[in-house]
């Protein structure tokens, strides 16, 4: 029994679509990787940044709560000693609270990142024997169901048998 040429070509031209998907979406996998990489890196400047401007607001309220206390002739002793300290310190939570979530946000788009690294090989390997497959399961798939029966032919019924012969 002869092959079908057009069954044929239709398996060779889904294989080949697929292999291309594939490829297709490997290439958009690494480049999201790519983008998610650098937003990491812009992550990680924002939060530097912005740490460095809240010490910057924080370093000129100590400067012009020192100043306040000297012009008033305070003491740097008692309450308004432990009031400075108690602001230094909630300063430096707070501005390595902000470096932390900087980190955080900067982790989220290294793991997406290497996800999508992830991903882009698994579609790259996967390529070429998902193409065989499609390619195959396509030519399988119009070579096996024939339309023998003479009764589908000459009534015009569109009854269809499935030959099992795997020799041809």
């Amino acid at each position: 029994r002869m092959s079908n040429p057009l069954a044929l070509a239709a398996a060779a031209l889904s294989g080949i679509n697929t292999f291309s998907e594939y490829k297709w979406n490997s290439a958009i996998s690494n480049y999201n990787a790519k983008i998610d990489d650098f937003k990491a890196q812009q992550a990680g400047y924002r939060a530097a940044a912005e740490e460095a401007k809240y010490r910057r607001n924080f370093g000129r309220f100590q400067g012009s709560f020192n100043a306040a206390r000297a012009k008033n002739n305070v003491e740097d002793s008692g309450s308004s000693s432990w009031i400075a300290q108690d602001n230094a310190v909630t300063a430096e939570v707070d501005a390595l609270t902000i470096r932390y979530n900087g980190e955080l946000e900067k982790l989220g788009f290294q793991q997406s990142a290497a996800y999508n690294r992830a991903m882009a090989t698994m579609y790259r390997r996967r390529a070429p024997l998902a193409a065989l497959s499609s390619a195959s399961g396509s030519y399988a798939g119009t070579s096996l169901i024939t339309s023998n029966s003479p009764t589908s032919q000459s009534t015009g019924s569109s009854a269809a048998t499935i030959n099992y012969n795997f020799s041809s």
